[in-house]
């Protein structure tokens, strides 16, 4: 919601970094993709993104459409992209069952990441 008003934003900065460092990994994720839509610094929180990516794989849809946004940097994380796109296996498949939804956020995240590796 932050990340949606731009530089009107600034003033929640110290508290967005302060975040991007928390212990809990959804604020971590959602401080960093924000810090990035309000700074245009996206390699400042890259290695943020890139370790939610790896840590858990429930992130990656998120990570994924903030990357994907209009004026997202994604550069820097474009090879995270490419490599679910090139995966045999997706990323919310479970060995011990599936829910309802594990069906449809699967088939969403490559149609993202595609746009995210087409974005010049």
């Amino acid at each position: 919601m932050l990340a949606g008003l731009g530089g009107r934003a600034r003033p929640a900065l110290p508290v967005l970094r302060c975040l991007a460092g928390s212990a809990q990994l959804g604020d971590r994720t959602a401080a960093a993709c924000a810090l990035a839509r309000i700074t245009g610094d996206a390699a400042s929180v890259a290695p943020v993104l890139r370790a939610a990516w790896a840590e858990n794989v429930r992130t990656r849809p998120v990570i994924a459409v903030h990357l994907a946004a209009p004026g997202a940097a994604a550069v820097p994380l474009r090879d995270l992209a490419e490599a679910e796109l090139a995966a045999r296996r997706r990323h919310a498949a479970l060995t011990d069952g599936c829910g309802s939804h594990d069906i449809a956020d699967g088939a969403r995240l490559p149609r993202v990441c595609r746009r995210v590796v087409a974005a010049d």
